[in-house]
């Protein structure tokens, strides 16, 4: 199976159970934009490799024929620091965390969160439209990078999590950023020519409102 179709199937059980998941305040208004999950979803995965890309799509499969929504599991385990009541009674239905699997989650975490550093700094203004980035920051309404990302990793598959540590490390030693890249991929998805673009188009943006 190529890339596209990979990431297409993936995103398409992704929106099942996304669109599936019952929130503490009812349905999230980001539930009714389909168009905006699978431009975001599809920002990401453009970036990834199809090994990866290919071990999660088996993740979503099994998790869909033992009737687990990733989706509920992520945004269960994102609640841990603001809602920690909410989410102490939800975890004991969660699938344990292994040992392997925790340290394989804070490899990647520690990763992104150096790489999340330099595309703030190279993209400043760009990158303040998105999430706050660290957990420190979490608040009822606005989780940041940090927390979803954790969240969402470790529902991942130890062998998937394996397969995704092992590309970032590879693209790290190339110079590379899958933060940036993905900046990249979402700048040309919203009509500009790269993130640098976009960079300067919202500066005059911010400072015309300001």
């Amino acid at each position: 199976m190529d890339k596209e179709n990979l990431y297409g199937e993936i995103i398409d059980l992704e929106w099942d159970m996304f669109d599936h998941t019952q929130n503490i305040g009812g349905r999230a208004s980001c539930q009714e934009n389909k168009r905006g999950f699978i431009a975001n979803r599809m920002c990401q995965f453009l970036a990834w490799n199809e090994e990866t890309l290919a071990s999660y799509l088996e993740d979503l499969k099994k998790a869909k024929a033992e009737d687990r929504n990733l989706m509920v599991e992520k945004y269960a385990r994102m609640m841990a620091p603001v809602y920690t009541s909410e989410y102490n009674e939800l975890a004991a239905y969660l699938p344990k965390i292994t040992e392997e699997k925790a340290d394989l989650v804070r490899q990647i975490v520690d990763i992104q969160m150096e790489w999340m550093d330099e595309t703030s700094r190279l993209y400043p203004v760009f990158t303040s439209f998105g999430r706050p980035k660290d957990t420190e920051q979490d608040e009822e309404y606005d989780t940041s990078y940090q927390s979803y990302l954790r969240g969402e990793i470790s529902t991942y598959s130890v062998d998937t999590l394996r397969s995704y540590l092992k590309y970032i490390t590879e693209l790290k030693a190339e110079g590379k950023n899958i933060n940036e890249m993905i900046l990249q991929n979402t700048a040309h998805a919203y009509g500009f020519e790269d993130a640098r673009a976009a960079e300067e188009k919202l500066k005059e943006y911010v400072q015309s409102h300001s």
